[in-house]
């Protein structure tokens, strides 16, 4: 990434986003997780590193080993174990580069219809879940990931629209605050599929989860949608915990629609009925 000639303002934020990847107290992740972040940066079209984007002069194996402190064998190999997931195409020759295959506008409701579709199944079933411990168990699983959601949206709180969109452009950790709601809702996505053995639906939301991360990159309005999240995940959740049995799957797609429409909105892009509904 050195080798891109940057402006000073891409520069310092590089030079902070370096420090603080290679910062073992403040980022101990493992290096998926960190190219995760950097492609949620370079796709960003508010994030000076997006000048990789627009010249069209990608980050290679070099270079991302370079910002993250990690061996390149590290790096080439985390690539390749999220080339089926996170849409990441590595350029042929060498040295292989990391290049974001970033979704369509059309791709981005298919993918929330498909979700949408998906976790409903999922969330079903885990109101119908008949030992009052299970349930509890799956129920417990969903909460957790929102309460995570919940200590993110703490941090975000004190700041309005304006500043978030000010500082995500020079704070490196803004951007992670984005990156950690993302993961943190990957989970609560996750969750219900998990706790009820959907191996397939489990498999296939995480593809989709990973390719929706791309095609709503930016940072500054997923920070701003944190609120929203929490709430409707709330309301999944007591929807799912409701007593009566023949209105509850009404009550879970009515809960997990709004969340959708919201999520399509909030991004953007108009609110229409989907073929899953």
């Amino acid at each position: 990434m050195a080798r891109l000639t940057y402006t000073p303002e891409a520069q310092a934020y590089y030079d902070a986003y370096k420090l603080m990847m290679q910062d073992p107290d403040r980022f101990s992740r493992t290096a998926e997780d960190k190219i995760r972040s950097l492609v949620f940066a370079i796709t960003d079209s508010t994030c000076p590193l997006y000048c990789h984007i627009e010249r069209g002069i990608l980050p290679s194996v070099s270079d991302v080993a370079e910002l993250f402190g990690d061996g390149a064998s590290v790096i080439r190999d985390a690539i390749f174990r999220l080339s089926g997931t996170l849409g990441l195409l590595a350029a042929s020759g060498s040295p292989i580069k990391l290049r974001p295959a970033i979704p369509k506008e059309e791709e981005f409701r298919s993918i929330n219809d498909m979700r949408k579709r998906l976790e409903v199944e999922a969330l079903i079933q885990v109101h119908c879940i008949a030992d009052p411990r299970d349930k509890r168990r799956a129920v417990e699983i969903l909460s957790h990931a929102n309460l995570h959601i919940g200590s993110v949206l703490e941090l975000t709180a004190s700041y309005d629209e304006k500043e978030i969109c000010e500082r995500v452009a020079v704070d490196p950790v803004f951007g992670e605050w984005a990156d950690d709601f993302w993961r943190y809702d990957r989970r609560f996505h996750l969750a219900a599929a998990a706790a009820t053995d959907m191996k397939l639906h489990c498999d296939m939301l995480h593809i989709l989860l990973e390719r929706i991360r791309l095609s709503g990159s930016n940072r500054a309005t997923i920070i701003r949608r944190i609120p929203s999240s929490f709430e409707q995940h709330r309301s999944i959740i007591e929807a799912v915990k409701a007593k009566e049995s023949t209105s509850s799957a009404a009550k879970i797609l009515e809960a997990v629609t709004e969340h959708f429409d919201s999520s399509n909105e909030d991004f953007g892009y108009e609110k229409r009925e989907s073929k899953f509904a």
